[in-house]
């Protein structure tokens, strides 16, 4: 009669047989996962809705944007370098942005945070500081050398942009000129800038 198998030997060829059942249960995982995901995100983009109107950037365009403040250097980049290193700094990033997506065109910009919330009431109690004409220009003539965007950024404070949209107008009717609203800083509901986050609702906006 034949040997009987050792009891090891026994429960390694049975152990064998199940990482084999479970290896041919198990689906197979496509290497190429993350490009087909790409591959559904680029067919639901762009968002299907109405028909841009004439002269509308978006979604034809993508903007690369760089922010801040000239005053400031912890605000953004427009603070942080010189205006002529800035703007070598932001040619760079629309080539990136190019060589990535060369069907999409790319439309600087420069955004300029122009209403700055602050901590301090300041002396009318609003926690706003707005910038000066001549520091909007300024920025303006950095845009203008690359047919840059321009982006006036506000931060209200407890003032409204009822409240400080008038004194911008003039800047805002340029075509290049657009408008950007920070709702985190809008303290309608009380609170200081910076220690509490604020809050717009379609009644301020519209």
């Amino acid at each position: 009669p034949a040997a009987a198998k050792p009891a090891a030997a026994k429960k390694t060829t049975t152990a064998r047989k199940k990482s084999a059942a479970k290896n041919a249960k198990a689906p197979a995982v496509a290497v190429d996962s993350e490009a087909k995901l790409d591959s559904i995100y680029n067919l639901r983009w762009p968002v299907k809705g109405p028909e841009p109107l004439p002269g509308s950037i978006l979604p034809a365009k993508r903007i690369i944007a760089y922010y801040g403040n000239p005053l400031s250097k912890r605000m953004g980049v427009l603070g942080e370098y010189e205006p002529d290193r800035m703007l070598s700094m932001l040619d760079a990033e629309v080539k990136a942005w190019t060589l990535a997506d060369p069907s999409t065109p790319v439309q600087p910009a420069l955004h300029l945070i122009a209403v700055v919330a602050q901590a301090g009431p300041g002396s009318d109690g609003m926690y706003r500081a707005r910038m000066p004409d001549e520091l909007i220009e300024r920025v303006a003539s950095w845009a203008a050398r690359r047919n840059a965007l321009v982006f006036l950024d506000i931060q209200v404070g407890k003032s409204t942009l009822a409240q400080e949209l008038p004194r911008l107008e003039k800047f805002l009717s340029r075509p290049n000129f657009h408008l950007g609203i920070d709702p985190e800083f809008s303290m309608k509901n009380g609170g200081i800038p910076g220690k509490k986050i604020g809050t717009y609702d379609a009644e301020d906006v519209n």
